[in-house]
């Protein structure tokens, strides 16, 4: 299987190794990326010597999500829908995947981050990354991929989603977004054991217990519940508020960081007018 040049794609024994590759940008998500996933899951399981996968970034960081400074420069409602109905494809594909996907999270984890971990089979991270959806603080609600609520307790998932704030490896765990949170810096050594242990598990033991745990949250509401909060995604992306506006404006005059430093010192009263 060929390695594309933003998605690297290893073998090591029977555990496939999934690199997100734009180091020069924290790794951050293009619509091509989420493409190129979604058909190297399809790859995977079709190959005959795939068991497990794991998933990582390169350049030391997992993902900063989206790229909405130089990804997808969408406009219109049918631009923000094509992209809201790739990315929910290409995670609803992880989800139903026969193979246990692991994520190794490390340092960033932020936005669309969060999705593409949490819907990974299991989450290794460490004590010094910080997974947030500070998007939230930007003005951008609902969630694409709203999975925290059923993974998450009702009191966590609150406080999570509604102040945007960033939690350290051991509050991921805590709050039961993380499967494992070490001591190391890097995950990466204890994800690939943790996914060498699946892949030699017998018979089809793993996927069969996969589709029937995940069954359960399917039959209790998650799938529509996700799939409503992208209807709201769209939504609010075609109205989006002054906040969300002017983030959006300075990402691509000036870059996603320098935006969100320059937001972070501009109090949400002094934005106003509708331009996106």
């Amino acid at each position: 299987m060929a390695n594309e040049a933003e998605l690297l794609i290893e073998h090591d024994g029977a555990v496939a190794v999934l690199t997100l590759n734009r180091p020069q940008r924290n790794n951050a998500l293009t619509d091509n990326m989420l493409v190129m996933l979604g058909r190297a899951v399809m790859q995977l399981e079709d190959d005959g010597r795939t068991r497990a996968v794991l998933v990582k970034g390169s350049g030391g960081v997992f993902c900063a999500g989206f790229d909405v400074g130089g990804g997808h420069q969408s406009r219109t409602r049918v631009d923000f829908r094509n992209h809201a109905d790739l990315a929910s494809a290409t995670f609803w594909r992880i989800w139903r995947s026969p193979l246990p996907f692991v994520a190794a999270v490390r340092k960033i984890c932020i936005g669309g981050a969060v999705y593409l971990a949490c819907v990974c089979d299991f989450l290794v991270t460490t004590q010094a990354t910080r997974i947030a959806m500070s998007e939230l603080r930007l003005g951008m609600a609902p969630p694409l991929f709203n999975i925290f609520p059923w993974l998450m307790s009702y009191r966590a998932a609150k406080e999570f989603l509604l102040t945007g704030e960033a939690i350290d490896g051991r509050k991921a765990v805590e709050w039961q977004l993380a499967s494992r949170c070490i001591e190391a810096d890097d995950p990466v050594p204890d994800a690939m054991r943790l996914a060498e242990q699946l892949a030699a598990m017998p018979d089809n033991v793993v996927a069969k217990m996969k589709r029937s745990v995940n069954r359960r949250w399917e039959l209790a509401g998650l799938v529509e519940g996700i799939n409503e909060d992208v209807a709201g995604f769209v939504e609010d992306k075609v109205n989006m508020g002054p906040v969300q506006a002017e983030f959006r404006r300075l990402a691509r005059e000036v870059g996603v960081g320098e935006a969100v430093r320059r937001m972070s010192r501009l109090p949400a009263t002094r934005i106003s007018g509708d331009e996106r």
